[in-house]
């Protein structure tokens, strides 16, 4: 995660150039988020905008100013990685799946 001045709050692991993950200093944060190729790793951003924000007219929108930052996410696209991401994500939605069943209906009628 970086900060509207393009500097790094914080990070979930350990990454030898987080020069790679930033925009450049020079230019505005992107209202939309965007992807980038490089190598074998695809490089997502998107912006923070202050909650407060999202419900101004979006013609506001479009001014840096109202930019928290971005978070920046990497992901290695061998495929290895590739079948990594895919369990996780079918996990995931088993378990919101599971949930969403028991919080909305008794526990009977969600057995098949």
């Amino acid at each position: 995660m970086f900060d509207a001045s393009h500097e790094l709050f914080v990070t979930s692991n350990f990454h030898p150039n987080f020069d790679t993950l930033t925009f450049p200093k020079d230019r505005p944060i992107p209202f939309l988020s965007s992807s980038e190729f490089h190598d074998n790793t695809l490089i997502l951003r998107a912006p923070i905008l202050a909650e407060s924000q999202l419900v101004s007219d979006t013609r506001e929108l479009t001014s840096t100013s109202q930019m928290l930052g971005y978070i920046a996410i990497e992901l290695d696209l061998s495929s290895l990685r590739l079948q990594q991401y895919q369990e996780v994500f079918s996990a995931i939605l088993v378990m919101v799946l599971g949930l969403s069943c028991l919080v909305s209906s008794p526990i009977d009628s969600c057995t098949m």
